[in-house]
C-alpha cells in the first residue's frame, strides 16, 4: 500500500491565550519559523478559530493555514507562529530591554548636548516580542544609549562609541 502526502499546504494547529481572543480573527496574517531553520519564515493566515475557552489552559485553539512550497515543514516539527495583530509604517522603534521605569513612568536615556545622557520619558505602541514603537518622546534623529544606561542619572557624561 502506497500513501500519498501533499506538503505545500500545512496546517498547525494553536492554543491562544484567553487574553488574545479579542484581537485574534480569520484571515490573519502569520509568520512561521522553524525552530531549526531559523533564518527562513514561512506565511500563512488563520483559517479556524475556536470560540470556546478551554477551562483547564485559559487558552482557545485555532488552525493556521501556511505555505509550504519548498516543502521546508513536514508534519510534527515544532514552529513557532507570530500572528500579526496590528502593524504600522513609519514608526520609531526601540528595543523593549532599554526602556526603564520610574515614578514618572517609562523612560529612555539619550544623548544630549555636551555628551551628557538625558533621561526622556516616552509613551509607548504596539509591541512584539524585543521591539516596541515609541510614540511620543523621541525624535527620529535622538541617540538612544543602548548600553551602559542601567547606571546612568540624568546629565551624567558618556563617551560614544561607534
Amino acid at each position: 500500500m502506497v500513501s500519498l502526502m501533499d506538503y505545500s499546504k500545512m496546517y498547525v494547529e494553536i492554543n491562544l491565550p484567553e487574553k488574545n481572543i479579542s484581537e485574534v480573527t480569520t484571515g490573519q496574517e502569520v509568520m512561521i519559523t522553524n525552530y531549526t531553520l531559523t533564518e527562513d519564515t514561512l506565511t500563512g493566515r488563520v483559517a479556524q478559530l475556536s470560540p470556546i475557552i478551554s477551562d483547564e489552559t485559559r487558552t482557545f485553539a485555532g488552525k493556521l493555514e501556511i505555505d509550504n512550497p519548498e516543502l521546508k515543514l513536514r508534519p510534527g516539527m515544532f514552529v513557532k507562529a507570530n500572528i500579526i495583530t496590528a502593524q504600522k509604517d513609519s514608526a520609531i522603534v526601540i528595543p523593549k530591554d532599554v526602556i526603564m521605569t520610574g515614578s514618572r513612568g517609562k523612560y529612555v536615556f539619550i544623548v544630549g548636548r555636551n555628551s551628557a545622557a538625558n533621561d526622556r520619558r516616552i509613551t509607548t505602541g504596539i509591541a512584539n516580542q524585543d521591539e516596541i514603537e515609541v510614540t511620543d518622546g523621541l525624535s527620529q534623529n535622538d541617540r538612544l544609549i543602548i548600553k551602559g544606561f542601567e547606571t546612568l542619572r540624568d546629565n551624567s557624561k558618556v563617551k560614544v562609541i561607534l
